[in-house]
Order: C-alpha cells, then structure tokens, then sequence
C-alpha cells in the first residue's frame, strides 16, 4: 500500500464487507430458533442486519469527503471502521483496510448498495458507494 500517493480524477467505490455480521448473527438465530417462531427469528434477524448496515454506513461519509478532496493521500483513508473497507478505481483495488479477505472487483461490480456476495471462502453482506472524485 503505497504511503503518500495522491488520488487522481476517477470514479471510485468502497465496499464495506460485514461478514462478521453473518456469523453473529448466524448464531443468534440457531440459539434464538430454539426458543422462537420462525417469524419471530426472521424479524429478529432483519433487525439486527440493519442494525449492523447502519453502523457500518457511518463510516461513508468519512470517506467521501476524503475521497472527493483533492490532495487526498493514503493516510487519509485510516479511519475507524466496524467492518473491513475495500476502494477501488477503474476496477482496480486503490485501498483496503483489512487483508483477511480481499473481494475480486468483478464478484463485486454489480452488487447495487447492498447485496450478498457468495464465494468459496464464505458468505459476505456488501454495502457498495460510488463517488466521483476531484481532479
């Protein structure tokens, strides 16, 4: 990850991955199914997800407003985040903020906001943002 590289014109994406959120509440469901309708656990389980969306998207607007700065540098890009972040430009991975699991851009391209991306390593919710950025 290069230090102090400055971003140029271009569209830009960040995708938060919540698969820690899966497994969470993958397992609230399994206890909770025990003691529960199903209609009550899929209510639950609705809630809690966007719970958890929604405390991830507080960190977007951090972003963009570095991502849409002109002089923005890859330091910048560290903020504190529940979930690991992804920024691509022209399809191409620009930062991520954890190396764990990495998506491939074209697994994650056509996701609109949110979406559920499958792969062999597991089961990852995808909050997607696009924002055009300052020349």
């Amino acid at each position: 990850m290069p230090n102090g590289k400055k971003i140029g014109m271009g569209y830009k994406w960040l995708v938060i991955s919540l698969a820690f959120l899966l497994l969470a509440v993958l397992m609230k469901v399994v206890l909770s199914g025990l003691l529960l309708s199903e209609d009550t656990v899929a209510r639950n389980l609705e809630a809690d997800i966007m719970q958890e969306v929604q405390r991830a998207e507080l960190v977007a607007p951090l972003l963009e407003e570095k991502l849409t700065h002109q002089d923005a540098n890859w330091s910048d890009y560290l903020v504190d985040s529940p979930y690991p972040f992804f920024i691509f430009q022209n399809g191409q991975l620009e930062f991520w903020s954890d190396y764990h699991f990495i998506p491939n851009y074209f697994e994650i391209r056509y996701i609109d906001k949110l979406g559920l991306l499958v792969t062999r390593n597991g089961y990852y919710l995808v909050r997607r943002y696009s924002f055009e950025t300052a020349g």
